[in-house]
């Protein structure tokens, strides 16, 4: 969409569709492009994101009979994925405004809680959770 409104594109299939003549549209427009990466990295961290979550879902089900243990990961889940999310959003954001050290951090930011999810995934799995209710 943003491609069609400024009359940028590249595909030869698509200039001819739009009749548009070749030389008023520019093969490479910066901010075109710029919006195709932020696309293609969402798309890049989904698999990561859902192997992660899915992990996490299937493990966090095992203390169901323990309340205070279900709490306590109810919390944790979704306070990192809340923060990843956000860490997502302002990626994509400072990603368009082309803010360099804040696209940094937050894709760092971002990648740390998604590995801090993983981590207290395997740990919930593999470490048993003493009873609370004693």
């Amino acid at each position: 969409m943003f491609a069609l409104q400024h009359l940028s594109n590249s595909k030869a299939e698509d200039k001819k569709f739009l009749k548009i003549s070749t030389d008023t549209l520019s093969n490479e427009d910066s901010m075109t492009e710029r919006m195709r990466r932020i696309h293609q990295n969402d798309l890049e961290n989904i698999l990561p994101w859902a192997l992660v979550v899915c992990a996490y879902m299937f493990v966090s089900v095992k203390d169901i009979m323990n309340p205070g243990a279900r709490l306590w990961n109810e919390i944790i889940g979704t306070v990192l994925l809340s923060l990843f999310t956000l860490s997502r959003i302002a990626f994509m954001i400072v990603y368009w405004a082309q803010l360099q050290p804040w696209r940094t951090l937050a894709f760092f930011v971002g990648n740390m809680l998604l590995v801090t999810l993983g981590l207290y995934t395997i740990v919930m799995a593999f470490i048993p959770w003493y009873d609370m209710r004693k």
